[in-house]
């Protein structure tokens, strides 16, 4: 058994072991947004510790686990969960992951993915879930050296049509000024038009849970507020079939806001 660091208040870090190196998240140094870095395996002093990926403000990482030939990282940017994938046979002995990384595409602009419980280390897939406003629970496999993907697994919805819904990304301008992500989901024959770069508003009313949302040549039309994120406790957009009933009113948008 090897003690990495004694602790020190206030310092949050996670370790993952490939060949010999240990790579490390961590809060060091004010990162709030988690830093990746790494050390030999026989000189864990924070003194050998380097960073190998540029520390972004817009970017928190919050997940890591290393296979044989790649590093998965999870994280966010823009309030959207992200799956970075590194290439750690090319990245070898360099000095920063980025060149050599790649984000996992996913198909909806409005979704919510990560890693599920992977123990085999000698392997190229990683098995991940998915899920959005529009579709249900999903397990996946994702080859990550070829990055193509694999359906395992979509839990079934009886009566539920995914055809008649669709969901969307929009910026809403906060009373402090402040632009913050919101998803949004509604049905296709009540569908929001936006015309050319203007902006959607949000037009609050007394309630927090409840205000109307507007586009461009639109009336305000009733939009129900789900939830909001804060202090680093976030929810995402996921499936719920009781969102779906055939009484789903045609005049309401609902929302996800991602301060």
């Amino acid at each position: 058994m090897l003690l990495l660091l004694c602790r020190v208040h206030g310092h949050r870090y996670d370790v993952n072991h490939h060949g010999d190196y240990f790579y490390i998240l961590t809060n060091r140094d004010g990162g709030l947004n988690n830093r990746l870095m790494r050390t030999p395996i026989t000189a864990t002093a924070q003194s050998n510790w380097q960073e190998i990926r540029p520390y972004s403000n817009t970017q928190k990482l919050d997940y890591l686990q290393c296979f044989r030939g790649h590093m998965v990282i999870q994280g966010r940017a823009g309030g959207v969960r992200q799956i970075w994938v590194v290439d750690m046979e090319q990245f070898g002995n360099d000095s920063s992951v980025t060149r050599y990384e790649h984000a996992i595409d996913f198909p909806e602009p409005v979704y919510s993915a990560g890693c599920t419980d992977n123990y085999e280390y000698d392997t190229n897939k990683v098995r991940l879930w998915y899920s959005s406003f529009i579709t249900p629970s999903t397990i996946l496999d994702y080859d990550m050296a070829d990055r193509s993907r694999e359906i395992k697994q979509t839990k079934e919805v009886p009566n539920y049509d995914p055809s008649l819904y669709e969901s969307t990304r929009i910026d809403a301008l906060a009373r402090d000024g402040t632009m913050i992500p919101v998803s949004l989901v509604y049905r296709t024959d009540a569908r929001p038009t936006v015309s050319g770069t203007s902006q959607s508003l949000l037009v609050w009313s007394n309630s927090p849970e409840f205000c109307l949302i507007r586009f461009s040549h639109q009336v305000p039309r009733p939009m129900v507020l789900y939830g909001y994120g804060s202090y680093g406790s976030c929810i995402d957009p996921s499936f719920d079939h009781t969102r779906y009933e055939p009484s789903f009113p045609l005049a309401f948008t609902k929302r996800i806001s991602h301060p």
